[in-house]
């Protein structure tokens, strides 16, 4: 099918990683700099917050380091060997350089020395690791800064990840380590002369740093030991064992002393160690996830751990916690049955900001417009259990998420399941407290359903008293929640939630479940069969069947706007909707539906599907707004619509203009579709008045966004003094439930006779208002103490000279006020008179 729009583009809207090469501190250890895809991020150590960027690199950056001869300098090398070099004070690029690679190899790692005696400052020395396009083996060669030329190839294979190589040593003496499975490599880095190679039987080495000072290198290898070598210069070098961890050690650095020495692995503990003393050692125990890289600021000042779930941990040579670098947090724990992002993303309408999964057992609050992590919330409130060597350890994690309608209340589903003991499930219902600025809990259930929840949802209500929750669950029921006065002895008087009903039908297996616009129904899906239930009741309205209908329901997502009495299904097999006005099929498409998401501001719709296709569409109409083949080369985790809060689009997207599909790939990354070359206002991050972004309807299209007027505005505002006109009518029009209400022909006559009847009581009522304030100056007038005869007379000539103004204005005032209220009478009543049948055309 053919998109009525054109292809729009792949943009990286977060998600990035920061962990992917050690970060590097600036020379004073005030900044820290770090690789972030093609650009290069400084953060400050103190704050953590971003202070700068560094761009320029055509390709992703494959590390960041100071400049030997320049410390007011960084230089960063990108996949295709661009070398570029930034004053990172004022962010001046001064040197471009591309290396000449060969071609089918891009660069993996590079560190830059100083030049050689007897060699000019600017041919400084890049030692670059790099690897062939098809191999996983990484190799390393020398080039020249300047002139990019290769002097040299070196004899080092390396494994492909960035802590397989380390250079230490005193300037002018420095030396290189590398490791490759069970072999450790070291070299002269001046003369490069091979010092040989040493080898370990029956593990294999995972990470290397070299001593700045002396001729000592550390490695750790995968059963948890750190291995200090001496003596390189002998046939049979000496090494000393320091063992603590259980799993492997993943990164290890020196002290910028080198008296002491760091490790951390998959425990989520950081060890430091005393160089001299085997037992003299301290921890940092409960770090948010498994250590990944280490670095040291000058003069050991901090040290930087990143860890696994995309963060940067600042921590001062006591091990006390500084700051935190953390933009998006990353799923690293492979879930037992259950995929990365379990919960998906919603949309948190208190904090404009999404909600997913953040490390194990945590949820983040994440806002996609400062592209920043705006907290981490701890729905399990359990101990992270690390894994073990030859075990794997299931620990608690949460799987469904959902909001009230206003974001007062926010439910969540957490569950453990090792396939040995008993599965635990446990719903929680949260409210937000607006002291704290946080969510509290309020209810727990233990195994509020047997198998586990498959689906949450929350009713449309705007009363934060009157809420009421579904949970569909794999024991084949669906549950209704609702709040209550609690009857225990601890929480008497206090509002919690309880299960207010429970349905089934025919024995079949729930799906999923989705509410109405208006709260008035619940749709749940029972294998093919879609059922619709009046939830305060729990009463079964109809079941709706395709005849040819053989996989099971797997998504349903009630319409919006203009589709509210259309339901839309989705299944391995086809999309169908359904018209609850005449309970017929509307139109079905074969569509190998995985994922089906609505947008909460629009009419439109988005169905990936197995083939990693996107169809955008109302369902009004079969026909897609806008098809995407193979919109990724990944698999599509999870996605959702976030509405623009307050943020005008400049993109001509139609169906975009309310909120923006956000996509999760199995990168985690989060990812939007725009069109190429074109910025929006939530990229620059530019505020905008909410009212650009009102949901606009049939009949808001036709109302002028501003209005002007010559009418005298009144000292208090007459909308709070006299009301809206016509307010009963609107709300009397729109307090039915949308599928119930009938023809529109037949609420036209009414609601603009409301109107007319209004009109001239608005006009006396304002005539009212503005008698108060002269009123008023006549009593102040009186009370004024005026002694003189003179000057009493003088004011009661002023007095009756403005009295005969005013009046003269009034009376033309009055008369042409009465003038405009007939002919708006007169238009009305003309209205009204008109043949309404063309509004039956507004609902085709």
């Amino acid at each position: 099918m053919k998109a009525a729009e054109e292809r729009l583009v792949l943009m990286r809207r977060g998600g990035g990683s920061l962990i992917n090469f050690c970060p590097v501190f600036s020379s004073d250890g005030e900044l820290i700099f770090v690789v972030c895809g093609p650009v290069v991020r400084a953060y400050g150590v103190r704050t953590g917050e971003l202070v700068s960027e560094y761009d320029g690199l055509e390709s992703k950056a494959v590390g960041v380091r100071l400049h030997p001869t320049d410390t007011s300098s960084i230089v960063a090398c990108s996949v295709n060997g661009q070398l570029i070099q930034w004053d990172w004070r004022s962010r001046l690029k001064s040197e471009i350089v591309k290396l000449k690679l060969k071609k089918e190899t891009i660069a993996t790692n590079f560190y830059m020395f100083p030049p050689v005696l007897n060699d000019t400052a600017e041919n400084c020395r890049i030692f670059l690791v790099w690897k062939y396009l098809k191999g996983n083996t990484c190799h390393m060669s020398l080039f020249c800064s300047s002139s990019g030329s290769l002097l040299q190839k070196l004899e080092f294979e390396l494994d492909n990840v960035p802590s397989s190589i380390a250079f230490g040593g005193p300037a002018g003496s420095e030396y290189i380590a590398g490791i490759y499975r069970n072999r450790l490599q070291f070299a002269n880095t001046v003369k490069w002369e091979q010092c040989g190679i040493k080898e370990i039987r029956g593990r294999y080495f995972t990470c290397v740093a070299c001593h700045p000072e002396e001729l000592c290198i550390a490695t750790g290898d995968n059963t948890g030991r750190v291995l200090i070598w001496w003596n390189f210069s002998f046939k049979k070098s000496t090494y000393a064992v320091y063992h603590w961890h259980t799993l492997p050690v993943q990164a290890v650095t020196f002290s910028q002393a080198g008296s002491q020495f760091y490790s951390g692995g998959g425990e989520c503990v950081l060890v430091r160690w005393t160089l001299d003393s085997l037992s003299d050692r301290n921890f940092l125990p409960r770090l948010p996830s498994s250590v990944c890289h280490l670095s040291v600021a000058p003069d050991n000042k901090y040290l930087a751990l990143c860890t696994s779930d995309n963060g940067i941990q600042i921590v001062t040579p006591q091990l006390k916690l500084v700051s935190t670098v953390q933009h998006f947090t990353w799923c690293v724990e492979m879930k037992h049955g259950l995929d990365p992002f379990p919960a998906g993303i919603t949309f948190d309408p208190q904090n404009k900001a999404m909600v997913l999964n953040g490390r194990t057992g945590y949820i983040q609050f994440y806002s996609p417009r400062t592209k920043s992590l705006l907290y981490n919330l701890d729905i399990t409130g359990l101990n992270y259990l690390t894994q073990e060597r030859n075990a794997v350890i299931v620990n608690t994690d949460v799987t469904k998420v959902a909001f009230s309608s206003n974001g007062q209340w926010m439910s969540t589903v957490e569950q453990r399941d090792d396939g040995e003991t008993n599965m635990e499930v446990r719903l929680k219902f949260w409210f937000f407290d607006s002291v704290k600025q946080n969510f509290s809990l309020n209810t727990s259930v233990e195994l509020p359903q047997s198998g586990g929840i498959v689906a949450l949802a929350f009713q449309c209500s705007s009363d934060p008293q009157q809420q009421l929750a579904a949970t569909a669950g794999a024991d084949f029921k669906f549950r209704i929640w609702t709040l209550a006065e609690s009857s225990s002895i601890y929480k008497k008087g206090i509002m919690v939630w309880r299960c207010e009903s429970v349905g089934f039908f025919r024995n079949l297996p729930c799906g999923d479940l989705s509410f109405s616009s208006d709260g008035s129904l619940l749709a749940v899906t029972f294998g093919p069969t879609l059922t619709l239930w009046v939830p305060e009741t729990n009463q079964l309205k109809c079941s709706l069947t395709d005849k040819d209908a053989e996989m099971n329901l797997s998504c349903v997502k009630f319409g919006l706007v203009d589709s509210c009495h259309l339901v839309v299904t989705g299944s391995s097999k086809s999309i169908n909707v359904w018209n609850l006005l005449t309970l017929t099929l509307a139109w079905t498409v074969p569509l190998h539906v995985s994922l089906l998401v609505a947008d909460p501001s629009s009419e439109f719709m988005a169905a990936f599907t197995y083939d990693r296709d996107l169809f955008v569409f109302s369902p009004r109409k079969s026909e897609p707004v806008y098809v995407h083949r193979e919109v990724l080369d990944n698999s599509i985790l999870c996605a959702a619509f976030i509405p623009h809060f307050g943020l005008e689009r400049s993109a001509n997207v139609s169906w975009q203009q309310q909120s923006q599909l956000y996509i999760l790939d199995s990168n985690q990354e989060l990812l939007t579709l725009d069109k190429p070359g074109e910025d929006s206002a939530i990229k620059e991050g530019i505020t905008l008045p909410v009212s650009s972004v009102q949901t606009t309807s049939l009949f808001g299209t036709v109302l002028a966004k501003q209005s002007k007027s010559d009418v005298e505005k009144l000292l208090v505002d007459t909308t709070q003094q006299l009301g809206v006109p016509g307010a009963a009518a609107i709300k009397q029009l729109l307090k039915a439930p949308a599928h119930t209400m009938p023809p529109i022909n037949l609420l036209c006559g009414p609601f603009l006779q409301s109107f007319v009847a209004t009109s001239r009581k608005q006009e006396e009522k304002k005539n009212m208002v503005k008698q108060e304030p002269e009123e008023e100056t006549r009593m102040e007038t009186e009370d004024s103490g005026v002694d003189s005869e003179d000057e009493v007379s003088g004011v009661d000539e002023i007095k009756q000279k403005k009295t005969n103004i005013k009046g003269s204005e009034a009376e033309v005032n009055d008369s042409t006020r009465t003038k405009s209220v007939d002919d708006l009478d007169a238009n009305l009543a003309s209205v009204l008179k008109e043949d309404l049948d063309w509004t039956e055309l507004l609902v085709e």
